[in-house]
C-alpha cells in the first residue's frame, strides 16, 4: 500500500511522534536489487509510470532501500529528482522508500518526464533493539545514494549531469546538506562504496527543513525532555555536549560559490521547526552570491497542510526543476 500524508503532517508527525515501542514493518518483499526489472505500481495513481525497488545497501541490521519511479514510455536518459522524506531523522516511515509527498508532486514530475529516486538512510533512534545510528549516519546514507545512482545510471537512463534533491523537514534539512557540502571529505563517507562517481548534485528544494540544531534544540524542549529531542537524537546527547556535530550537520557550515540553485519553503506558522531556521539558510546562501528563492507559505504549520498548499508547492517544485535540470547541458555539472 502506498503512503502519501500532505508534506506538512509527513513534517508534523516526525516531530511529534512520542518516544514509544514500534512494532517492526513487514518483511522486505524478495523482488528488491539492481537487477530486478521495473514493474507497474499503483503508488502515483493514474499516472503511467513503473518502479524498480532496490535494496541497494546493508549496514549492520539496517537496510537501505530505494523506489526509483520512471515514466512508462521515454526516450534518452531522464533527469532525475532524489526525494528525501521527513520523519525527526529518526521515525520508520522515513526508511520507507514508498513514503512520499502529498499531492502526488512524484506523479508531477514523472508526468514531465523525470525520475525521482524516493531514497532511505538510517535511522537516529533504534526500534525493538535495532541500532541507533547518529550523525553522519543519514548524510552518508544520502551521498551513497547518489553515487549509486550515478554508477548505475545507464541500468536506469538516468542524466548524471541532471540530478535535483527535494526533502521535507529532516528530509529538507539533508537535503540542503547534500547541497552545500558536495566535495566535502568528511561528510562523503563511503556508503556503498562507488567512491569514484560523485554526490554533488546540481538543484534543490527544501521544505521546511531545521538548519542549527543548537537553536531547534531549545524550540524542541516545549514539546520533549532534553535528551529526547530529535536534535539531541540525531546528535546522540543535548546538543550542547556535541557542538562538533551540530556544526558538521549544519548546511550552512559548507557554504561556498559554487553550490547549486536553492529553493525554500517553510510555512509561516511553523512552530515546530520554525520559519527562523530556513531563514538562517537563506541568508547565507544569498550572502555567498547562491541562486536562491524564498518562499512563507501563508497560514502553513509545521503539518496540516491543505490539498491547495500542496498543489501550489507541487507547482513550484516542478517548476524549479525545470528551470534548472530538465534540460541537457553541454558542459558537466558534477566533478568524477
Amino acid at each position: 500500500m502506498r503512503i502519501r500524508l500532505p508534506l506538512g503532517v509527513l513534517a508534523a508527525l516526525g516531530m511529534l511522534l512520542l518516544l514509544l515501542p514500534v512494532a517492526p514493518g513487514p518483511a522486505q518483499p524478495p523482488e528488491t536489487g539492481p537487477d530486478v526489472k521495473p514493474q507497474t505500481s499503483k503508488d502515483l495513481g493514474d499516472v503511467p509510470h513503473t518502479k524498480v525497488t532496490v535494496d541497494f545497501v546493508k549496514i549492520g541490521d539496517a537496510t537501505l532501500r530505494m523506489g526509483i519511479y520512471r515514466p512508462k514510455d521515454f526516450k534518452g536518459k531522464l533527469p532525475l529528482v532524489v526525494w528525501i522524506c521527513g520523519g525527526a531523522w529518526r521515525n520508520l516511515w522515513t526508511n520507507d522508500s514508498q513514503c512520499l509527498p502529498g499531492g502526488n508532486g512524484v506523479g508531477l514530475l514523472v508526468k514531465n518526464g523525470y525520475a525521482v529516486a524516493s531514497i532511505s538512510h538510517r535511522l537516529a533512534r533504534g526500534y525493538n533493539g535495532s541500532t541507533a545510528w547518529v550523525f553522519p549516519a543519514q548524510i552518508h546514507d544520502c551521498k551513497g545514494a547518489i553515487r549509486f545512482l550515478r554508477a548505475n545510471a545507464d541500468k536506469y537512463a538516468l542524466d548524471v549531469d541532471r540530478i535535483g534533491v527535494w526533502g521535507g523537514s529532516s528530509g529538507g534539512h539533508l537535503a540542503a546538506l547534500l547541497g552545500t557540502s558536495g566535495g566535502v571529505e568528511a561528510v562523503e563517507g563511503n556508503v556503498g562504496g562507488n567512491l569514484e562517481f560523485s554526490s554533488q548534485v546540481q538543484a534543490i528544494v527544501d521544505c521546511s527543513g531545521p538548519t542549527d540544531l543548537a537553536r531547534l534544540e531549545e524550540t524542541c524542549h516545549q514539546f520533549y525532555g532534553p535528551a529526547q529531542s530529535p536534535p539531541a537524537t540525531l546528535v546522540g546527547g543535548q546538543t550542547k555536549d556535541h557542538m562538533d556535530l551540530v556544526k558538521m550537520a549544519n548546511p550552512v557550515t559548507y557554504i561556498k560559490k559554487d553550490c547549486p540553485p536553492f529553493l525554500v519553503f517553510h510555512g509561516d506558522k511553523d512552530t515546530l521547526v520554525p520559519p527562523e531556521q530556513s531563514q538562517f539558510l537563506v541568508d547565507a546562501l544569498k550572502k555567498a552570491g547562491i541562486d536562491v528563492t524564498m518562499e512563507f507559505v501563508k497560514g502553513m504549520g509545521h503539518g496540516g497542510s491543505t490539498a491547495a498548499q500542496d498543489e501550489h508547492l507541487n507547482l513550484k517544485v516542478l517548476e524549479f526543476f525545470d528551470k534548472h535540470i530538465k534540460t541537457p547541458t553541454s558542459q558537466p555539472a558534477h566533478k568524477p
